[in-house]
């Protein structure tokens, strides 16, 4: 069973002293994965729009690296890893850009 739990002192202190248009901050301890960090980790945040930019950039980028691999590798197990990797790179590079660098 999954406990529900509240946000932790350090999220809801970044949440209240910080400005609402201010980036938010992480609580230093999401670096080392507590249990009540993990709030932060997995809830959704809403993107700027100089995030959606970045997510944009990443992914066209990403595009045409998926397209070069697709016209020079041959169809094989290896290929098919290698653009799901870019695809895993760009989903790690989105997720470092939603939560400001904070894990």
């Amino acid at each position: 069973m999954v406990k529900k739990t509240s946000k932790s002192a350090g999220v809801r202190q970044a949440e209240a002293s910080a400005p609402s248009s201010s980036i938010p901050t992480a609580p230093a301890t999401v670096r080392g994965t507590q249990e009540k960090d993990l709030n932060w980790i997995f809830d959704h945040h809403d993107p700027s729009e100089d995030q959606v930019d970045r997510y944009n950039e990443i992914r066209e980028k990403a595009k045409e690296l998926a397209r070069v691999i697709l016209a020079l590798c041959p169809p094989c197990a290896d290929r098919t890893a290698a653009i799901r990797k870019v695809r895993e790179a760009v989903m790690t590079a989105n997720a470092s850009i939603a939560l400001h660098g904070t894990v």
